[in-house]
């Protein structure tokens, strides 16, 4: 179970460790109103929107040995050009070991843009649960589900997803895998907006 709460203090500390930036060759995308009237999460229709992000602690890691996540983050926003719900930009740091990474450098960010559906897309992977939103990666490159949105917690489910490091696309085999089971869910918890803008 992930319920460690990303702390402000914690968000702060990955703040002051970031590595060369990802999130800003997306952040152009962003249209100015909402990035004027943001403040926290929110929602558009059954779309969150916002900036989400999760820091595991070595207890955690050492509770679920299988998990190769240390810090992930999320940007989830409409999609500008309105042929889509959503996109939502994802950011991984992993670490050495574990189940839910192959061919990753540990301590390198990897990130992925995936472009969410709530009908007519692509056909969901079998892992996928019917009635969640279903975000899909370009050149194949695998899913996410959006699978819960309580107003301040994004619960996202994935049954493997290929990444690139910071600038490729549709590049390298880097796979965020799912711990050994059909899918796996992480627990990301709202942050400013401020702070996915900032990595």
């Amino acid at each position: 179970m992930r319920n460690t709460i990303f702390t402000e203090t914690a968000a702060q500390e990955m703040l002051a460790r970031r590595p060369s930036s990802f999130f800003p060759r997306h952040a152009g995308r962003i249209t100015g109103g909402f990035l004027a009237v943001y403040a926290g999460a929110a929602t558009a229709g059954n779309v969150p929107e916002g900036c989400f992000a999760r820091a595991y602690s070595d207890d955690h890691l050492a509770r679920v040995p299988e998990q190769s996540v240390v810090q992930m983050l999320a940007l989830v926003e409409p999609d500008p050009t309105e042929r889509m719900d959503a996109q939502v930009f994802l950011k991984v740091l992993f670490r050495e070991g574990g189940l839910g990474a192959e061919n990753v450098t540990p301590g390198l960010w990897y990130g992925q843009t995936v472009f969410c559906r709530q009908e007519g897309g692509p056909t969901p992977p079998g892992w996928a649960r019917t009635g969640d939103l279903t975000c899909f990666a370009e050149c194949d490159g695998g899913a996410v589900q959006i699978a819960d949105f309580d107003g301040q917690t994004l619960a996202l489910r994935t049954g493997g997803l290929f990444v690139d490091e910071a600038g490729g696309e549709c590049e390298g085999n880097a796979f965020l895998a799912p711990e050994g089971q059909e899918s796996v869910i992480f627990r990301l918890h709202s942050v400013d907006l401020n702070f996915c803008l900032s990595q």
